[in-house]
């Protein structure tokens, strides 16, 4: 497996100079510790359910097209992308519930002329409970309701995903995968070998959970919990050198994002000051599951160098952050940095932090 380039960016030799991005170029406005992360060749980008579905759970098709356009590019320029997408759940419960009602029009079509004997009522009584049973809101993703819509809601998603990546002549395949690919020895040797084989192939393998079959794991056991953890987990085992989260805020702040004091973190470090806000009401996730993956996929041992949680509602946050070039349009660094604790790369960006504060303070004296 290829060397780690966002490490050798710090240490640079002979061969890899060529092809490396001018970290010292007086025209590079980008911080060094951003411009690192360009130099990836396999990444993992994780899109959550408030980023890929409305608040209806219907597909957002305006975050979603850009997202695949992006990826497209990142594919194309010949960096290998592995793709977890979150919104089966939401998308699967909205086609549950039209079908649900279309099964409640098909049966009165086929209803008895005159009034209903008694079983018949008995029968219908029970047949609308079922009906209602499907049509309210289940908030506990784990539920048995939650796997039946996975099971619809996967199958649209994937098609959604083949439709966006068609046009831009990228492969899409489907990866589903549940607890035991990562705990059994055998399941994950197969696993990484179909990854990597899909990916030398320039595929863009999509990864979910298996929500159908899954068991629930809420003990010491379970390797992941969610679509985060899921992401984090498939970084580190699938060597990927960058991971980035894409969540419904611009980043982590250091109060909740609704408060005006608020103020997003550049670059997140083990002494950072954060508090926790509100947790989306359509994903499992929240940002503390987010802080906790982050740090999870770039702890000591792990290929995966950098994570950035950053916005997925700005679309262009893939390119911004992971585009083989910089463009000032870009705008101040997008989302907050975590790096591996020890790194070059942690203390490239503690530096910049450094040096932001100062000018900050200058700013606030003049």
């Amino acid at each position: 497996f290829h060397q780690n380039n966002i490490r050798k960016a710090f240490h640079p030799t002979k061969d890899t100079t060529s092809t490396m991005i001018n970290m010292n170029s007086d025209q590079l406005q980008e911080p060094r510790s951003r411009a690192a992360l360009r130099l990836a060749r396999r990444v993992v980008i994780k899109a959550g359910t408030s980023v890929v579905a409305n608040a209806d759970g219907s597909p957002s098709l305006r975050r979603l097209g850009a997202i695949v356009e992006q990826i497209a590019e990142l594919n194309h320029a010949g960096v290998e992308v592995l793709f977890v997408s979150s919104g089966a759940v939401g998308m699967g419960r909205n086609l549950l519930r039209k079908q649900a009602r279309l099964n409640m029009s098909f049966m009165d079509l086929h209803k008895t002329d005159g009034l209903p004997q008694a079983d018949e009522v008995s029968s219908r009584l029970t047949q609308s409970s079922s009906i209602n049973d499907l049509l309210e809101v289940n908030e506990q993703m784990e539920s048995s309701a939650a796997k039946s819509y996975a099971a619809a809601g996967q199958f649209e998603l994937m098609n959604l995903y083949q439709s966006l990546f068609a046009p831009k002549n990228v492969t899409a395949s489907q990866m589903l995968l549940t607890q035991a690919d990562f705990q059994d020895e055998s399941h994950l040797k197969t696993l990484s070998y179909a990854v990597e084989r899909l990916l030398s192939l320039g595929c863009v393998p999509i990864i979910n959970e298996n929500d159908a079959v899954s068991v629930t794991a809420n003990d010491s056991t379970a390797v992941f919990s969610d679509n985060d953890s899921l992401a984090a987990l498939c970084a580190r085992t699938f060597k990927a050198e960058v991971l980035l989260l894409l969540t419904d805020v611009d980043g982590v702040y250091n109060l909740p994002p609704s408060d005006p004091k608020a103020r997003l973190i550049q670059y997140h470090h083990s002494n950072s000051d954060v508090a926790i806000g509100t947790k989306s009401s359509q994903g499992r996730g929240g940002m503390a599951a987010k802080i906790e993956a982050a740090r999870m996929a770039v702890s000591p041992g792990s290929a995966c160098a950098a994570c950035i949680v950053a916005a997925g509602s700005d679309l262009d946050s893939v390119r911004s952050i992971l585009g083989r070039e910089y463009d000032p349009a870009f705008g101040p660094p997008k989302g907050t940095l975590f790096a591996t604790p020890g790194s070059d790369l942690e203390k490239e960006a503690m530096d910049e932090m450094i040096d932001w504060a100062e000018d900050e303070s200058q700013m606030e004296e003049a």
